[in-house]
């Protein structure tokens, strides 16, 4: 059967998700922030995260958020790239 596995990131990404669908955009972040916090590793919910601190508009937040997504993605640029353009919204360098 189905186990629980609270360490993993998966499920609260998966939340966050279904929150964010639903509107509920300030329990979707909680969650998210939740799943890098058992998984820092996992690029998908550092991406998730800063995409919801994007659409808040909290520019500094995202682009460090994105920054870990793209450390952890060498090979892919558009972490990267979203990440540059938090840090020019945010007005940093």
């Amino acid at each position: 059967g189905a186990r629980l596995e609270p360490d993993k990131a998966e499920p609260a990404a998966n939340l966050g998700v279904a929150l964010e669908r639903a509107g509920r955009t300030s329990e979707a972040e909680a969650a998210f922030r939740e799943a890098v916090r058992r998984e820092p590793g996992s690029a998908r919910s550092w991406s998730a995260l800063a995409a919801r601190l994007w659409a808040d508009q909290r520019w500094r937040e995202a682009a460090q958020a994105y920054g870990s997504a793209a450390a952890l993605l060498p090979g892919d640029p558009a972490a990267a790239r979203w990440s540059a353009q938090a840090r020019a919204r945010a007005g940093l360098r």
